[in-house]
């Protein structure tokens, strides 16, 4: 898996949405879910301009819109 955003990291202007594949979100090791297709992460570090507050990894033959 790929790391996209990392717990803790501040979020500049970046979110994403998944378009194809899926993303794993963890937060300090713990699985929290998997997200597919049509799905949104990364917006809640840019709403309230704070750090990160999951890691999320892609799976391989992921396709994310930036």
């Amino acid at each position: 898996m790929d790391g996209l955003l990392e717990a803790g990291e501040w979020a500049g202007k970046m979110g994403a949405t998944i378009k194809d594949g899926k993303v794993e979100v963890t937060k300090e090791g713990v699985k929290l879910c998997t997200m597919g297709p049509g799905k949104v992460f990364g917006e809640l570090a840019i709403l309230y301009n704070c750090t990160r507050t999951a890691t999320v990894k892609s799976q391989p033959e992921s396709c994310l819109a930036f």
